[in-house]
């Protein structure tokens, strides 16, 4: 198992799941804008607190059960 598979478990283990998931990314990102290591941490945090965020607000939509409308001629429902 290599150093970034490692890393990634050790976030997933932490419940750092969006972390985890896009590590690589965030290592190719930091690398190419050549953060420090505090703005590195930070941008690991800011990225795991936004996805959170935008998964408790899209399952408090769901939950909320915002009612569905129908237009004319469109052949899809459509959720507001």
């Amino acid at each position: 198992m290599g150093q970034l598979e490692l890393t990634a478990g050790r976030y997933r283990s932490l419940r750092l799941g969006a972390i985890a998931g896009d590590l690589t990314d965030l290592l190719a990102q930091a690398e190419a804008n050549e953060v420090s290591y505090l703005a590195f941490a930070d941008m690991l945090v800011e990225h795991e607190r936004q996805t959170r965020e935008a998964k408790r607000i899209d399952l408090y939509r769901r939950q909320a059960g915002s009612p569905t409308v129908k237009l004319v001629g469109v052949s899809a429902a459509v959720r507001i």
